[in-house]
């Protein structure tokens, strides 16, 4: 569960007019104050000054009703076995509770008597913090950026390390190293022993005990000398850093160092020489990775210089591998250039500014700069034990070590902060002074050039994160980029959730499988889950899993927990799969998790739909202390995006990569319907992934969608509407023509659901080199947009050779003619579908036998059956022009036969015309259009040479010649 923003929602938190108690999580609301649990201790929001107050452990302030006797105030004490403590004379008691008893449980018990007027939990209070260090009087900077009121909050935590990558740090000065108060603030590495002489680096064993290939680095390294002395040869740069950062404060000595500690231990300082005189460059890529390798979690640079692909790259590694914060000074040289590596992208550039807060005058500027803290007349630690003055202590080197401290004291209080997270929060809380303009790049709101996104404030900057502390948060991630917020705003397709998958055995396997019935062997669902809080798990939460058939609508929770069933049947659309104990997670950490899964026999659903009909899956973490942040409701959608406990996978795999043909799917179905008690108007819209590259799917496959008599008559009932889809011959079967298809005003009944079946064939002249592609259905409420749910296809393909419908060349006949047209084998095992122009099936098989009444287009469809591959070919049997066959006898003198074949005319004559002498003669015969053949009486035609013309429709379309003897 993600605690939300504290600060975002303390309004409305403060507005709830109830008390409200429960089990113990992390954040709670009691009498209208907000709590959270820090350290194992709870905290108090004080709305006045907007600082959290320790509540003191076990123990509460009652005001008894003015009527109560004391005897009935003994007896109340005995009842609620409550320890006195004392009575003030105002009326107030002070009271111990049983410690093992939740303290807001108890108190909202005892507050509902009817004796109790007043009841309060009290806290702890503070001192108002202001060091006694003899010279922090002078340094102006930590009122500036207001660092004592955020010691109200932290010191700063030995646990968190700096590292200091500058010309050395003197680890013998007093406020820095071991001095007379017993204790120091700067880094030991653990994995070298000790040296006999803390202050000789000389006295180590000459061993490299921690195999780094750096011997007796116990306080850093010095990497220009490649020896462990890190201290300084002279230049005090380092060292005054050093002191800014975490100089022991409240030591009655010297300085207060931002993130000291209190009279007490702070964060440490990992000393790293990188040159005495010059930063050597060559050494930077090394020490930064150095300072990753010693856990330093804040990485602080003073330095520019030439850009260098090597450092790019350690910063890089340090920033994506280690998760570590690069602070750098961004220059002295007051151009309106950051230098580098200040202006990397992934490290924060800081200038530097002055007691009026403008821009100190050799700050470097730019559109990459980040921050700016004080720059000015800081006084800090020196060498030999001494201190600077204000006149060595101006440039943005002091500027920026302000900004390191701040992220030190952030991530003491709160050291679950994402790089991300703490960028937002300094930021957000920086001042914006100066009078500069802070939006001149709409891309960057809140930012100016001249001093990024503000002056440092350093309370803010730790109250935010103060306030944005997770206690224990268990995550089930809808998607790879969630964060864990919540509600979720990031995430699109949130039943996708890549977190949750089934493999067919327990292989351990990463990739999601469809899940395969076998009445012997479980299948196994796997579900990861990581504590995405501050706080160790218990070891008593537990993960539940469930399963339900593939629909786009699925209630909470009686889908899922062995409560419905298909009509008045007893066939089971949804059920639980089991519940594992998670283990014990420190923060950060993630753990699989995975139960065996017995699939149900697919054979009882035959009735409903013979297609391939999948499976979701839902997984629910259920947590005592790390409850749902919203309450469950029967709006499963919305408790997957409030929730991060719950998380929800709708997926069905089209899958044509695997060799085994019984596992090769081409489509798969999923219910649609209504789960409300009333008729209900929804429309369903089908997306290809916005992200998704190279040809979609609708291109490359044909992608059908089929209606069950339910889903069809639903959509009737609404009127038939749809945009991008393709009618064919039979209703419920629709083509999808391209993206954002729409299957509008589906009136549904009360609860009841229909089924639709997604197939996609690839199409063999289409095809490319892509291989996976990714396809939403998503149901929505007309008029709302409400989503409803969704169902996502993830088609995958591999390379395989293709193949042409070939069904030859186009034909000539005669009318009534009948032929078979032969298609072309393809070598493999296919389907043969012939169809006319207007796309009816007219045979199924390899070759078609057609008598020819009329000229006609026949379409070839080929399907391969081992992945539904296609491809189409056309061929036209076309009617032959009518034309003359032959006349008999030739030469005649008597009678002639002329023979003819007329195709598809409408009138038919036959013209005689001779030629003898100087003279011709024409005779006509018209022909009856059913014949074939006509006899003609030629005895009195004169000797010669005859032509014979047939004419159908006024057109001469064939002649023959014959002799007269």
């Amino acid at each position: 569960m993600k605690i939300r923003l504290l600060n975002l929602i303390l309004l409305s938190l403060l507005m709830t007019n109830f008390h409200f108690y429960g089990q113990e999580e992390a954040q709670k609301i009691f009498q209208n104050k907000n709590y959270i649990k820090v350290d194992n201790h709870w905290r108090v929001l004080n709305t006045s000054d907007l600082q959290y107050y320790q509540v003191i452990d076990n123990q509460i302030t009652i005001k008894f009703t003015d009527e109560t006797s004391d005897a009935a105030i003994q007896n109340f004490i005995v009842a609620q076995n409550l320890t006195f403590i004392r009575k003030a004379a105002t009326g107030w008691y002070d009271f111990q509770v049983n410690q093992n008893l939740d303290i807001f449980q108890r108190s909202a018990n005892i507050v509902s008597e009817n004796i109790v007027s007043h009841l309060e939990i009290p806290t702890y209070g503070k001192y108002d913090q202001t060091s006694n260090d003899t010279q922090q009087s002078n340094q102006w900077a930590l009122d500036r950026i207001q660092a004592k009121e955020a010691w109200d909050i932290e010191t700063g935590k030995p646990s968190l390390v700096v590292a200091l990558i500058d010309s050395g740090t003197d680890w013998t000065h007093e406020d820095l190293g071991l001095g007379t108060d017993g204790y120091q603030n700067i880094y030991f590495n653990p994995g070298e022993d000790a040296w006999s002489d803390p202050n000789n680096p000389q006295t180590g064993n000459g061993i490299d005990d921690d195999n780094n290939g750096l011997i007796d680095d116990w306080k850093g390294w010095n990497f220009p000398l490649n020896n462990n002395d890190s201290r300084p040869i002279s230049n005090p740069h380092g060292t005054r850093i050093a002191g800014i950062v975490s100089a022991k404060t409240n030591n009655n000595k010297g300085i207060a160092g931002i993130a000291g500690g209190w009279n007490n231990l702070g964060c440490k300082l990992l000393t790293i020489n990188i040159g005495d005189t010059n930063p050597s460059f060559i050494s930077l890529d090394d020490a930064i990775l150095y300072a990753c390798e010693k856990g330093a979690k804040i990485i602080q640079l003073t330095v520019s210089g030439a850009s260098s692909t090597a450092i790019n790259d350690a910063i890089e590694y340090a920033y994506d591998n280690y998760e570590a914060i690069i602070v750098c000074s961004s220059g002295n040289y007051g151009v309106d250039t950051v230098t580098y590596p200040a202006n990397h992208p992934k490290v924060l550039g800081v200038g530097a500014s002055n007691q009026n807060d403008q821009k100190w005058l050799g700050s470097c500027y730019g559109e990459n700069l980040f921050i700016v803290a004080p720059g000015v007349g800081t006084i800090s630690t020196s060498v030999n034990n001494s201190y600077s003055f204000p006149n060595q202590g101006t440039g943005t080197s002091f500027s920026s070590p302000m900004v390191s401290a701040t992220i030190a004291l952030m991530l003491s209080i709160n050291p679950c902060l994402s790089q991300l997270e703490i960028k937002d929060i300094l930021a957000s809380t920086a001042e914006k002074v100066g009078s500069y303009d802070y939006q001149y790049n709409a891309d960057f709101p809140g930012k100016s050039l001249e001093f990024g996104y503000g002056r440092l404030n350093t309370y803010q900057a730790v109250l935010e994160a103060q306030l944005r502390y997770k206690g224990l948060d268990l995550v089930i991630k809808d998607s790879p980029s969630e964060t864990g917020e919540e509600p979720n705003t990031t995430t699109q397709y949130f039943w996708a959730s890549e977190d949750i998958w089934i493999r067919n055995y327990q292989d351990g396997g990463l990739d999601h499988q469809n899940p395969e019935y076998s009445a012997t062997t479980p299948n196994y669902i796997y579900v990861r889950v990581k504590n995405n809080g501050c706080e160790a798990t218990t070891g008593t939460e537990r993960l539940n899993t469930y399963w339900a058939k593939a629909s786009t609508g699925l209630n909470w929770p009686e889908m899922w927990n062995g409560a419905t069933f298909n009509g008045n049947t007893s066939i089971l659309l949804g059920n639980t799969i089991g519940n594992v104990i998670i283990p014990v997670l420190q923060p950060g950490e993630e753990v699989i998790m995975h139960m065996p899964f017995t699939v149900p026999n697919p054979a009882i659903y035959n009735g409903i739909f013979s297609e391939p009909w999948h499976f979701c899956l839902l997984a629910r973490i259920v947590s005592a202390i790390d409850e749902m942040t919203f309450p469950e409701t029967p709006d499963l959608v919305q408790n997957v995006i409030n929730n991060n406990n719950i998380a929800w996978k709708n997926i069905t795999i089209v899958d044509l990569e695997t060799d085994n043909p019984t596992k090769q799917t081409i489509g798969g179905v999923i219910a649609v319907g209504n789960t409300f008690d009333t008729p209900k108007s929804f429309y369903l819209e089908l997306v290809k992934e916005d992200l998704e590259t190279g040809k979609p799917i609708y291109e490359e496959a044909e992608v059908t969608l089929k209606m069950d008599e339910v889903l069809y008559q639903a959509w009737v009932r609404g009127g038939k509407k749809a945009e991008r889809l393709e009618n064919t011959v039979e209703d419920k079967i629709k083509v999808i023509k391209g993206n954002h298809v729409f299957l509008q005003d589906v009136e549904f009944n009360p609860k009841e659901i229909g089924a639709l079946y997604l197939k996609f064939n690839f199409l063999t002249e289409e095809i490319t080199n892509k291989s996976k592609y990714v396809y939403h259905v998503i149901q929505r409420e007309t008029g709302t947009n409400k989503i409803i749910g969704g169902e996502t296809y993830v088609v995958k393909k591999k390379s395989r050779p293709l193949f042409i419908a070939n069904p030859g060349a186009d034909k000539e006949v005669d009318k009534n003619d009948v032929i078979t047209i032969y298609a072309e084998q393809i070598n493999e095992a296919a389907i043969y579908n012939w169809y006319d122009i207007e796309n009816n099936l007219v045979y199924q098989g390899k070759d078609l036998t057609v008598d020819a009444d009329v000229a006609k287009k026949y379409r070839l469809e080929v399907i391969a059956l081992a992945d539904g591959y296609k491809d189409y070919g056309e061929i036209e049997v076309k009617i032959k022009p009518s034309y003359l066959n032959m006349i008999t006898p030739n030469p005649a003198s008597e009678t002639i036969e002329v023979s003819y074949q007329l195709n598809e005319v409408s009138s038919a004559y036959l013209m005689i015309i001779g030629y003898y002498g100087n003279a011709s003669t024409s005779n006509n015969y018209i022909l009856d259009l059913n014949t074939t053949c006509k006899n003609i009486d030629v005895r009195y035609f004169q000797n010669g040479f005859y032509t014979v013309a047939l004419v159908c429709d006024g057109q001469i379309l064939d002649a023959k010649t014959f002799v007269k003897h």
